[in-house]
């Protein structure tokens, strides 16, 4: 004999979907605000010049030109964020004496899950690799190589390294209470 259960009346879903769970307490499915994960998208542009790379495909991944932020730059490379026409953040990283540009674009639920990261490789030992936590995330123990350049955000060349991930803790109550990226 079958036995069939319904559940009336709960407080919160939970809906697997791609390996994640996600838990919605209220019911809403709103995004997180980008600008509050990233507060360099409400800093007024800076007086840096943003790639010149066209990235204008005529839809929702289209950059918002008005977005493009520099976070910080280094001898090997300028690195970039900016939002999409269709609200994801992008991460870019220019390489600063090779005509290369890396880039990874998520969505805030994803960027506030898990971060982001890109790395550009042009050369065997000339490559750069940045990563960016959502705004309170600090980096710990970054391997040799990595350097936090802005709040949330570290990059470099880690090289042959031994270590597996950067991390970035965040301060008591935040969740995820840690991210790791891979190296």
């Amino acid at each position: 004999m079958k036995r069939r259960y319904l559940v009336a009346g709960l407080a919160g879903a939970v809906v697997l979907a791609g390996g994640r769970v996600w838990l919605s307490v209220s019911g809403s499915t709103t995004e997180p605000d980008l600008i509050d994960l990233v507060p360099a998208l409400a800093e007024p542009a800076g007086p840096g010049t943003p790639p010149s790379f066209d990235m204008s495909a005529g839809d929702d991944s289209s950059i918002d030109k008005s977005t493009w932020r520099m976070l910080a730059e280094d001898d090997r490379a300028e690195y970039w964020v900016a939002r999409t026409q269709g609200d994801r953040l992008c991460l870019f990283a220019v390489m600063v004496d090779a005509e290369m540009t890396g880039s990874s674009c998520t969505t805030s639920h994803d960027f506030q899950a898990n971060g982001v990261w890109v790395g550009v490789a042009p050369r065997p030992g000339g490559g750069v690799r940045a990563y960016l936590a959502p705004a309170g995330y600090i980096p710990q123990d970054l391997p040799r190589g990595l350097e936090r350049l802005a709040p949330s955000f570290v990059a470099g060349d880690p090289g042959d390294t031994t270590r597996t991930a950067v991390v970035f803790q965040g301060a008591a109550g935040m969740n995820p209470e840690r991210f790791l990226f891979p190296l």
